[in-house]
């Protein structure tokens, strides 16, 4: 299946990222920083409506996802993720509320909204995103636990992107985290291809923060996956003055992944 030709009135959609890094305090457990999220908030309000209405929002867990890794959560195990369901629920709509005292109108959909348990895999259901674009309201997809088979786990909010490409014609994916790019032999690398993968990750370091869903290494595989289908990736600092050129400007601040020749985006599983 290739990406499609258009979807609510615009050809290319932009998905934007906001790092757990750096929108909570990832030292301390289930902790907002609602100075970064007020100040994305503005930062985005003050592009034009157009560009709004072709950029879909990603927030990632941060320290609220830590609840799958503190054994004083849930003592056992293999409950963690179960009772860290609520956790998330309490977060999309903590980051909902602090978002709105600055910005523009969103609307959080968290992973168990939109994904559907199908047996082997899930299905991503686009339809809520559809009608909040409709609406002219931006849609922020933020992580969740997710019951498949009668298992609970952890959707981590860096697969988003490979199920909205699916069914949305998206020309880039812009990560914002808490590093300047991908560093490489010492210094920021500007433009890497998928051809550039193995150099890419024998350059990637272990991260100084907390990280329960793969760090670096996640996001990097899922940015060069999308740049074989013909998708940008951008990874940048999070600030609020780069979040503009991330999404939109050629070239982006930070490392931009170029696409490759565009092939049919498989399935995810």
């Amino acid at each position: 299946m290739t990406q499609p030709d258009s979807d609510n009135g615009h050809h290319d959609y932009v998905i934007g990222k906001f790092g757990g890094s750096i929108i909570t305090d990832k030292a301390r457990l289930m902790t907002a920083d609602k100075a970064a999220i007020m100040s994305f908030a503005r930062a985005f309000g003050a592009l034009t409506p157009d560009l709004r209405r072709r950029v879909i929002l990603i927030a990632g867990g941060g320290s609220f996802g830590h609840a799958l890794a503190h054994p004083e959560f849930a003592p056992d195990a293999a409950d963690r993720a179960a009772a860290a369901a609520p956790v998330f629920h309490e977060w999309a709509g903590l980051f909902e509320r602090i978002w709105r005292r600055a910005g523009p109108p969103v609307t959080v959909l968290t992973a168990d909204r939109i994904l559907h348990d199908t047996g082997p895999g899930v299905r991503f259901d686009p339809a809520p995103l559809h009608a909040a674009l409709d609406a002219g309201v931006t849609p922020v997809l933020m992580p969740s636990v997710i019951f498949q088979r009668g298992h609970a786990t952890i959707f981590t909010s860096d697969l988003f992107p490979l199920f909205v490409a699916k069914t949305f014609r998206v020309k880039r994916f812009a990560a914002l985290s808490d590093v300047a790019g991908l560093r490489i032999g010492g210094a920021i690398a500007a433009t890497l291809r998928p051809s550039d993968r193995a150099t890419a990750f024998d350059a990637i370091t272990p991260s100084e923060k907390p990280d329960i869903t793969g760090g670096m290494r996640r996001k990097l595989s899922v940015m060069m996956r999308l740049a074989r289908h013909g998708i940008e990736g951008v990874i940048c600092s999070g600030r609020p003055d780069l979040l503009e050129p991330a999404l939109f400007a050629a070239p982006p601040p930070g490392t931009w992944i170029r696409p490759g020749a565009a092939q049919p985006i498989p399935a995810v599983a």
